[in-house]
């Protein structure tokens, strides 16, 4: 049996775009490119992998979220991570099952979810929190 991974959890990582962080009358272009597996296997895990472009992905300023949005449109938290304090937390129903890690050196946010179950079934995001 399969898990499908909706294929626009890869082309879409929500970006959650703060505008305290950019001077007054600028915006910041920030770009998430994901890739990842299209489905899964019940039991078996995937990485979802989001490369962000036009922000430092170890600012002080910013951490990284990961939520998914089920195909009954519930919109569950999974975790987060602060690469510039290497810290991270998980919610509780996700935390034997979820890894969040952060590549420093190559911009990039990795979702990784363990013992895929029928009901992971989602479109999943990444996105980006002001934490000041």
């Amino acid at each position: 049996m399969t898990v499908p991974l909706e294929k626009s959890a890869m082309l879409l990582w929500l970006l959650v775009i703060t505008f305290a962080a950019a001077p007054r009358g600028t915006l910041s272009q920030i770009e998430m490119v994901t890739t990842g597996p299209r489905e899964g296997t019940v039991s078996g895990s995937f990485l979802l992998t989001c490369t962000v472009k036009g922000a430092p992905l170890d600012s002080p300023y910013y951490d990284w979220n990961c939520v998914r949005l089920s195909p009954g449109g519930e919109l569950q938290f999974l975790g987060w991570i602060y690469p510039f304090g290497n810290n991270t937390g998980y919610a509780p129903s996700f935390q034997d099952r979820v890894t969040i890690s952060a590549d420093k050196a190559k911009n990039k946010v990795s979702l990784q979810l363990h013992a895929l179950r029928a009901t992971d079934r989602a479109t999943y995001f990444c996105a980006r929190q002001h934490t000041i």
